[in-house]
């Protein structure tokens, strides 16, 4: 059996016209949409000094377009990223457009773990590097965010992106993804 409803106007309880809150949608903290990016591209990046604060884009990016200015971007981002050497580390950053967002050291990078500790025992081990915030960017227009990888410690040694480990002698590359979500504000 099938039923049909037709009104000409809904009201809540005080006679206005509800609001998406009023009909059980968009509410706080309720997930209005999911975006992916998955790259297996193999990338070499050249490490600079000690003190290097470039980042270098590593082809993970997407768009999202927020459904309301107060909706906030939770970005969740993990990169497979191995060295030649054990004397430096590699940063990942999350950017919004041009310009680095998120809370972290004083330059306002996002650092976490270098793989220089583990990665002694052989040369080319990769690891997956994590990085994840919660971003407000107060906007309705479409946004583009990007993870970028800076890889520092000497010029003479690289950084590799979604390589397999040992350089390729098991097969296929590994892969880096990129989430964003938006959350209703």
């Amino acid at each position: 059996m099938t039923s049909i409803l037709k009104v000409n106007q809904i009201q809540n309880t005080a006679g206005a016209v509800p609001t998406a809150a009023d009909l059980g949608l968009n509410v706080t903290g309720s997930v209005l949409q999911v975006v992916q990016a998955i790259t297996t591209a193999q990338q070499t990046l050249a490490t600079g000094s000690a003190s290097n604060s470039t980042f270098t884009d590593i082809g993970l990016s997407l768009s999202i377009t927020p459904a309301s200015v107060s909706s906030k971007i939770y970005l969740m981002a993990s990169v497979s990223v191995g060295q030649q050497a054990n004397s430096f580390n590699n940063s990942l950053g999350l950017f919004r457009g041009s310009t680095i967002v998120g809370a972290g050291l004083t330059s306002g990078i996002d650092t976490y773990a270098s793989n220089a500790s583990w990665r002694a025992f052989n040369e080319y081990a990769m690891t997956q590097l994590a990085i994840n915030f919660l971003d407000s960017p107060a906007t309705t227009s479409a946004i583009t965010y990007a993870v970028k990888c800076n890889a520092n410690g000497g010029s003479s040694y690289v950084s590799y992106i979604n390589r397999s480990a040992y350089g390729n002698a098991f097969g296929g590359n590994t892969s880096s993804t990129f989430i964003a979500m938006e959350i209703a504000g």
